[in-house]
């Protein structure tokens, strides 16, 4: 007695939020894979999930003030390039096309601000 049971609609939506919540989660986790297999050498920390800025409408993710890794940078630019000691990416934004994704359509990097 005295307990209330959720009417069927507010259950429903219980669950598509739920749902919805651990979708994000994946895609999010499918941003960072990509993120990390195209730029992870080059970035000095691993990447943090909660500061990934996604829109799972439009396939972008961004990461912004990522430290770069001065000694991995300085091995692939080789002894003829001038080097780098310290350095930083001011945003990272990964375009992702979802519909042509899983068929083998290429994922885009925008790197900017870079210092």
């Amino acid at each position: 007695l005295g307990r209330r049971e959720s009417p069927p609609s507010a259950m429903f939506e219980q669950v598509k939020q739920a749902v919805g919540e651990l979708h994000l989660q994946v895609l999010k986790r499918v941003c960072k894979f990509v993120l990390v297999r195209l730029l992870g050498r080059f970035i000095a920390t691993e990447i943090d999930l909660q500061k990934l800025d996604f829109e799972v409408a439009s396939g972008t993710a961004e990461l912004k003030d990522l430290q770069i890794d001065a000694r991995t940078v300085n091995a692939v630019l080789g002894d003829e390039a001038p080097g780098i000691s310290d350095g930083r990416i001011g945003c990272v934004r990964l375009v992702v096309p979802w519909r042509g994704f899983l068929q083998g359509e290429a994922a885009c990097v925008q790197l900017s601000d870079l210092e």
